[in-house]
């Protein structure tokens, strides 16, 4: 697994930086576009770090996010063999698999820790990268897996982010397109 990622993170940053050379953008916003790590994060450490383009961060994650989502379903449906079966057993592994609520709660107080040291450390996007840190430190130690979020909750805070990014623009376009041109006609 550790052989995987690596590699992974090895050919994304090389990618980041072809792309960057090839595309004439900042070496910096190649890699952050490139690198997987999450849309909303990759996003959000790229607002906190000099000289790197949010926008192409931001349009380069979303183009490797959709890839990612209609290509996988696309492999898994043509490419793998279909004569598995759906046992008791598979659904009592499931079952096993949700999270309690103490678990949650254990993960929540660690995150929450860990935004805190992160904050005391100066780590860059201390409320990203603190409780990430934590966490994985956390499954590392306890020998489990932090609970999943919820897919309302990530839709619903990627609705935010989205909104967080894109507002500017839309406020710019707005006073300099639209209600500029309805100002300039109406001269009183």
């Amino acid at each position: 697994m550790m052989l995987s990622t690596t590699g992974t993170v090895i050919v994304s940053v090389a990618m980041g930086y072809w792309i960057a050379v090839r595309c004439g953008m900042n070496v910096a916003s190649g890699v952050f576009g490139n690198v997987p790590g999450g849309l909303v994060q990759m996003v959000s450490l790229s607002q906190e770090i000099q000289n790197v383009d949010v926008t192409a961060v931001t349009l380069m994650q979303t183009m490797r996010l959709l890839t990612i989502v209609f290509l996988a379903p696309f492999l898994a449906v043509h490419w793998i063999r279909h004569d598995t079966a759906v046992t008791d057993q598979t659904y009592s592994m499931i079952s096993s698999a949700l999270p309690t609520i103490t678990h949650v709660a254990l993960y929540l107080v660690i995150a929450i820790l860990g935004a805190w040291a992160g904050r005391r450390i100066h780590l860059p996007s201390s409320h990203i990268s603190g409780p990430l840190l934590a966490t994985a430190i956390a499954s590392i130690w306890l020998g489990g897996g932090a609970p999943h979020v919820p897919p309302a909750l990530v839709n619903l805070s990627q609705l935010f982010i989205i909104m967080f990014v894109v507002s500017p623009i839309l406020t710019t376009w707005f006073w300099r397109g639209p209600l500029a041109l309805c100002l300039r006609r109406k001269r009183w």
